[in-house]
């Protein structure tokens, strides 16, 4: 993660041409829950654009995340004996650490890790 977002965004902006399009995958996890809706309006990446009056579209990769860190979680487990004997276990609670052991639906309400890819079209 950057020092300063803003900052961040406007080096980056200055590298593209002109009508360049910037393409970010953004993962955050709030402390509070909000209406589905004010997520991707929340996110630090969002409110470093807004505050830079920067326009932004976001597309919402949550499901589709957590999902994936739920099958990863289940890969893992299958494969820790494995991990063990070739010597290398910490592979096994690494990939652990960074899935999802619940193995109940996704639930767009409570979910409070969110994933959105946002997009910025240089102007």
């Amino acid at each position: 993660m950057p020092n300063n977002l803003e900052s961040t965004i406007n080096q980056i902006l200055k590298t593209l041409k002109k009508s360049g399009k910037l393409w970010a995958f953004y993962l955050q996890f709030f402390e509070t829950t909000y209406d589905v809706l004010e997520y991707p309006k929340r996110t630090a990446l969002a409110l470093a654009l807004d505050n830079l009056k920067i326009p932004f579209e976001y597309w919402d990769f949550t499901r589709q995340n957590y999902e994936h860190m739920q099958k990863k979680h289940l890969i893992a487990k299958e494969l820790k004996e494995e991990f063990e004997a070739e010597g290398n276990l910490f592979l096994f609670e690494s990939i652990a650490v960074l899935s999802i052991a619940d193995d109940r639906p996704f639930d767009e309400q409570s979910c409070r890790m969110r994933r959105y890819l946002y997009g910025i079209q240089k102007v």
